[in-house]
């Protein structure tokens, strides 16, 4: 990274001037990013059931209680479902004074400015190019799918910078292998992003395959660098998991390994997603069925094919020396695998609840994306003015679809809010209606929406079905009567909103005995001995 940040090491033999323009645009770019983001949540930054979690977490941490939420009973429910990085940087911030909703939405912001600035450093590092710098990040820049993921107060935004600085600086040990104090920044990088993503891991998977095999010494040499890195990149998250165990018994509060594949529907989403990363939106809708699967397969064969030959080039020509630009494309191509195969171990194994969209496809996108402009150097700056045009015309289309969706979306997306930011949540008549009420115990299928827009806390009502495991609760009579009989010693209400959306039967075994205080456009409130406020 030391080099990476010289005035004109990377870029070769660029006067001073030239070198400070460079860095001048660079921090244009990423600063404009910032401003464009900050427009883009002018109504505040998206809020949704995860976001929940980590603002109650860090505000009870800022507090002083530790890592966790206290829930509509008055107990204190530690938080072992998610990694504690994010709350963490939250609870700093209202620490310094900040509103949680303020401090998360411009938090959000300036990482999307800080990734825009890192994206051109990392295709500088890797192609010493200072226009080829300047494309990688006015490219990540006006990226919808990156401004989709950063738009929300959740965790991928902190991650995905996290990666790639663990990346950039592990790079550069791998071309200064004397460098210690690169290897260890970089685990501490990757511990961070450990902490802020459990799937974090994958990084810790790319990084050792990347000193194991691109460290230029003996291979005990090369283990003792592995262990090292694993040692520092590890031990957060490690204790992080022992604590876990010992509060709840249980590493993450995830139901246990099961054999649950998305169905057709799910798998095709996730191709289409991945599709409009590069194709138009109207191109990609025509391809019904298992069109879609198709040109997906043949595209990434013909990448698979590209980068092989391409890299074969690279190495025959000796234009690039061993642990440079190539140091940053093993531990990128090393990344992107081990995500991958993460990923689909716990959508198939671990979780039934994840769904392949940008958010969780985001660190194949940028990093894939990374190593596609370093590609396309290598292709621009090879013999023959063919390579040259084909390198041109991939540049080009991937700027004009970019600024073509950027524009749609600074055009719609400041007009309303996003999740439970949007106006449809803020206009509720159900959440007016729960303003009103006086201090009580509320239920509710949204408890969520409950905190965000009235500030209170809630009780989730019982289910008979458990979505993150596909099963029946064990639980769901004896929570069922324990409610009702807290309403009917303690008073309550029960707020459900949309309650078309419920089991009938669970809403009659809900209601069974209740009286109703309201019914509204978008949700119905029960009581006993409970009234609406002036």
């Amino acid at each position: 990274m030391q080099g990476v940040l010289a005035t004109g090491s990377p870029l070769g033999a660029r006067t001073r001037r030239e070198a400070l323009t460079f860095w001048v645009l660079l921090l244009i770019l990423a600063v404009v990013g910032v401003l464009l983001m900050l427009r883009i949540t002018r109504w505040g930054i998206g809020l949704w059931e995860d976001t929940f979690d980590y603002f109650t977490a860090a505000q009870s941490l800022a507090a002083g209680y530790g890592l966790g939420r206290w829930d509509g009973y008055g107990n204190f429910r530690p938080m072992t479902h998610f990694p504690p990085g994010y709350p963490m940087v939250l609870a700093l911030l209202k620490l310094l004074g900040m509103d949680l909703l303020v401090g998360a939405r411009w938090l959000s912001c300036s990482l999307f400015g800080m990734t825009v600035l890192l994206a051109g450093v990392a295709v500088l590092d890797a192609t010493s190019s200072a226009t080829f710098g300047l494309m990688g990040a006015g490219l990540v820049l006006t990226s919808e799918a990156m401004i989709g993921v950063y738009g929300w107060a959740l965790s991928e935004p902190l991650y995905l910078l996290l990666g790639v600085v663990a990346l950039l600086l592990l790079a550069r040990h791998l071309q200064e292998p004397r460098q210690l104090n690169l290897l260890v920044a970089s685990g501490l990088a990757t511990a961070f992003a450990c902490m802020t993503r459990y799937v974090g891991l994958s990084l810790v998977v790319g990084g050792t395959v990347g000193i194991l095999i691109g460290v230029q010494r003996p291979i005990r040499v090369r283990l003792e660098r592995a262990l090292l890195y694993l040692a520092v990149s590890l031990a957060p998250i490690g204790l992080f998991i022992a604590r876990n165990a010992y509060l709840a018994g249980n590493v993450s509060d995830r139901p246990s390994p099961a054999w649950h594949p998305p169905n057709y529907e799910r798998w095709q989403a996730s191709v289409t997603t991945i599709l409009k990363w590069g194709l138009p939106d109207s191109l990609v809708e025509r391809l019904e069925g298992t069109g879609g699967f198709i040109v997906l397969a043949v595209l990434a064969g013909i990448a698979v094919l590209v980068t092989v030959w391409l890299m074969r080039e690279m190495r025959l020509s000796k234009r690039v020396s061993a642990g440079g630009a190539s140091a940053l494309d093993l531990l990128l191509a090393s990344y992107i695998v081990a995500y991958s195969v993460i990923i689909l171990i716990s959508t198939l194994f671990l979780d039934r609840m994840t769904l392949l969209d940008n958010r969780i496809l985001s660190p194949l996108y940028l990093n894939g994306f990374l190593l596609l402009v370093r590609l396309v150097w290598q292709l621009w700056t090879g013999p023959g003015y063919a390579r040259r045009v084909v390198g041109g015309i991939l540049c080009a289309a991937l700027l004009v679809l970019n600024l073509y969706r950027v524009q749609g979306l600074v055009r719609v997306l400041p007009q309303d809010g996003r999740g439970f930011a949007s106006r449809t949540w803020r206009q509720s008549e159900t959440i007016l209606y729960t303003r009103t009420l006086p201090v009580t115990t509320i239920y509710s299928n949204e408890i969520q929406a409950i905190y965000f827009l009235t500030g209170r806390t809630a009780v989730f009502i019982p289910t008979g079905l458990n979505p993150a495991a596909n099963a029946e609760r064990s639980d769901y009579e004896t929570s069922l009567e324990n409610m009702h009989r807290r309403l009917a010693n303690q008073g309550g209400v029960v707020v459900i909103f949309h309650p078309g959306g419920v089991d009938r039967a669970e809403f009659q075994d809900i209601t069974e005995g209740l009286m109703l205080l309201g019914t509204f456009f978008d949700g119905v409130v029960y009581g006993r001995s409970v009234t609406a406020g002036p």
